[in-house]
Formats: C-alpha cells, structure tokens, sequence
C-alpha cells in the first residue's frame, strides 16, 4: 500500500471521530474541555507519522497521560445554563449506558458530613469539597479525598483543623515579630493578625465539624445518579464518562451562593449569608 493510500485510509479512521468531538465541545461550552499538555500538537504529528509508519502492522494503544479532564463549571461560564446542560446530558446517558461513570455533584447549601452522606447514601464517593463559609470571607478551598462518609469526611476536617491551627500560630508569629511603630509595620501587622484570626475560625469550624462541604466527586451508574440529582441538597450532577484516570482530572464546582456567572476557584469570597445547612427551595 503507498503513502497517499494509508493517507486517504487514515482520514477515514480521524477525521469523524474529531468532527464528533468537535460538536460534543461546542454543544457543552463552558461546562469541560480537555487541556493538552504543551507540545501536543508536535506529539499528534509524530501519532500520525507512527500510524503511518505501522500500518498494516496491527494497533497500537496510543498514551494520552498528557491529557487533564476539566469537570464542572469554567470561569465566567453561566450557572444555570450549566446546570440545564449537566442535567440533559445525564439523561442522555442513562439511555445509552449502564456502565458506572465518574461524577461532579455540586450542592445547592454548604453541608455537615452527616448531610453530606445522607445526600450520597447508596453511591461512591471520592472526594469533598470543602471550605469555611465566614460572611465577606474568602476562606481556602479544601480537596478532600475520602473512602466514606461521614467518617471519611469527619478525619479529613479533624486533619484540616491541626493545620490551620498551625496556621493561625505562625501568623500570630509573624505580627509578633513587628513590634516597630511606622505605618508600614502597622498595616503589616493588621494583615497578619487578620489572617490568623481567619484561620483560627476555620480550625475551630472545621473541629465542630462544620456545614463546609460543598461538592462531592461520586461514581455510580447513570441511573444511579439520576436518582441523586433528585435529592434536596443537590444543585446539579455533572457526568464524566469520558474520565478514566483520576489523577488526571481538575474539578470546578460553583460555590452554592453564586447563581449567575462563575468566579475564579481562588476568589471564593463568601456572601453576607451563604446558605448553610439547609438547601434553597426549588
């Protein structure tokens, strides 16, 4: 077989499945997109040179471990019109797949570990997200990775807890250590004495085993999670099929106070009174 043969045949094997990622990306603007790694476009010429190369010599598996999954809501993306697409895609693929399947479920108040399990009883669940909602705060968002709840959860805050009680000493440290009089020690000495009162409320927040968690990342089958999607805390499940590594995935739940456009993961700046404990009415 020539070159230009192995060409037109290898077209015929790239280019519909391209099209038809091409069309899943539009349709789901702002919801997940799948970030190469620098240099993709020179591995995707050698990719083809190698199919090239090999043809007729049986296929190869071909390593994307240089692809990330985004799973949830981007920057500046709307809400709500997130949440109709989570929801539609979800029934989607309860028609065509039983198979179980990665998941981003966001809920729509901040809940205790004991609420966060009654919400996901029945399914897995990986990870919590999590963070102390203090008023005008912008406090840290916590990963937390578990192998049950509330257990799981109640450890991980008791971890949190000791750390940001480390925290709160060392910044206590730092504004010590300003005992001068200018301005510029003055304005210093504020923000370090700021950040360890915000820290010092985190860990006492997090050791009372606090309403903080505001996502679960869960994997259960599609009908499955139809199910949850109907349960009062839960905001919107956002399907993942597409994920097959874990450790390559970023995770971008909407925080439960924002309801129109998304901010930035960093920027969590709590509202005058962020729903905790009891989720809005529908």
């Amino acid at each position: 077989m020539g070159l230009g043969d192995r060409l037109r045949r290898l077209d015929g094997r790239v280019l519909p499945p391209l099209g038809s990622a091409a069309r899943r990306l539009r349709a789901g603007a702002g919801r997940r997109r799948v970030i190469a790694s620098t240099g993709m476009v020179g591995a995707a010429i050698l990719i083809v040179l190698a199919v090239i190369w090999t043809a007729g010599r049986g296929a190869r598996p071909v390593d994307d471990s240089g692809s990330v999954v985004r799973v949830g809501v981007e920057q500046g993306a709307d809400i709500p019109s997130y949440v109709d697409a989570s929801g539609r895609e979800l029934t989607e693929l309860a028609k065509v797949s039983p198979a179980p399947t990665w998941a981003l479920v966001s809920l729509s108040a901040y809940a205790s570990p004991a609420q966060a399990a009654a919400t996901a009883v029945g399914v897995e669940v990986a990870r919590v997200y999590a963070r102390v909602p203090l008023p005008r705060t912008q406090t840290e968002i916590i990963a937390m990775d578990i192998a049950a709840l509330p257990g799981g959860l109640d450890a991980e805050m008791e971890r949190a807890a000791v750390r940001k009680d480390a925290d709160a000493a060392s910044y206590g440290a730092l504004a010590v250590k300003l005992s001068g009089t200018s301005a510029e020690e003055a304005d210093q000495r504020a923000v370090y004495e700021g950040a360890r009162a915000m820290a010092a409320a985190e860990a006492a927040a997090y050791r009372a085993h606090c309403a903080c968690a505001y996502a679960l990342v869960v994997r259960a089958a599609p009908a499955e999670l139809l199910e949850l999607a109907k349960r009062p805390f839960v905001r919107a499940v956002d399907p993942a099929p597409e994920l097959t590594r874990f450790e390559r995935s970023v995770f971008l739940p909407p925080l439960p106070e924002q309801e129109g456009a998304a901010g930035p993961a960093d920027g969590a700046l709590s509202a005058p009174s962020p729903p905790v404990g009891t989720p809005p009415a529908r």
